[in-house]
């Protein structure tokens, strides 16, 4: 057994070798080793958010390890733990030069969880009511958990069942500017180079593919910035293949779901899972059940 199997993720790092653990302690080099996500490599569903919703200075623990290392800490398990048969095992968190997180669940970092623990809308936790809502109305399943970081309970982690990056790797007020998001700058930037590239071919491989990320990153209906945000995950779509929109209450835009006749991904364009109310047919029910459906599993 290897904890990943995916041919695609392990394109990413073809033909390299091991690397200096703590080379992007301090800084993040989107050129040599670009933020590729955390979750299961494995699993069949991709959530993109729009940004680490967080300022580096404020949190630069979270910063060192889910950006400045993200890309060493999935190279160094490939290279040297991937005969392990369990992703939450102990030893994942004990490599040397990346001691205290393991990329398999952003929750495994003691900071992180005390952060996300006392907050009712955090993003982690409307992600993990869809999944649910999904896992329990398609498959039967019980509720698994984003707090579930204990060895041999990784089918019980909602991270087993997703994998979650960003559109831009750029966190909130971090942007080299100064400025907020914009569509022209992140069409020049490096993370757009590595989507059109082998880490965008990772990502094309997904079946379902959730854009958490609203109009701001994606543009509105029908607009060129759309069908270029959607293509970049399944260059199959066009703007006409809008096969089907959800409104919620006071007729407020939720999502949109996006197939191809031709194949590749079905794109969901969504927006932030923690911008609309938390009554029981909210976004997270609504996504789980209508717009992601059955999700497949291994």
């Amino acid at each position: 057994m290897t904890l990943i199997k995916n041919s695609k993720f392990k394109n990413i790092f073809r033909g390299q070798k091991g690397e200096q653990k703590n080379v992007l302690a301090e800084n993040y080099n989107p050129i040599q080793y670009p933020y590729i996500g955390m979750g299961n490599p494995d699993s069949n569903l991709l959530l993109v958010g729009a940004e680490k919703g967080f300022n580096p200075s404020e949190y630069p623990e979270i910063t060192k390890h889910e950006l400045n290392l993200n890309y060493i800490h999935w190279q160094d398990i490939l290279l040297n733990h991937n005969n392990l048969n369990d992703q939450l095992h102990p030893r994942l968190k004990l490599r040397e030069g990346l001691t205290g997180f393991n990329p398999f669940s952003p929750m495994t970092l003691d900071i992180t969880c005390n952060k996300v623990y006392p907050k009712n809308g955090h993003t982690y936790k409307m992600m993990e009511k869809t999944i649910n809502n999904s896992l329990m109305m398609f498959h039967a399943m019980n509720q698994k958990s984003i707090f579930q970081v204990s060895p041999t309970f990784y089918q019980e982690s909602v991270f087993n069942y997703c994998f979650l990056t960003e559109l831009s790797d750029l966190p909130k007020n971090s942007s080299k500017d100064g400025k907020s998001f914009s569509h022209e700058y992140f069409t020049k930037s490096e993370r757009y180079n590595h989507l059109k590239g082998s880490l965008g071919d990772f990502y094309r491989g997904f079946d379902t593919i959730v854009i958490y990320a609203g109009k701001k990153y994606t543009g509105n209906h029908g607009s060129h910035q759309r069908e270029e945000i959607i293509r970049l995950f399944n260059p199959n779509l066009n703007i006409e293949d809008l096969k089907y929109d959800q409104m919620g209450d006071n007729n407020k835009w939720l999502f949109d779901v996006y197939e191809s006749a031709l194949g590749g991904a079905k794109v969901i364009v969504c927006r932030h899972l923690t911008s609309v109310g938390t009554t029981e047919f909210d976004i997270g029910h609504l996504l789980g059940t209508i717009g992601i459906g059955a999700i497949n599993y291994n």
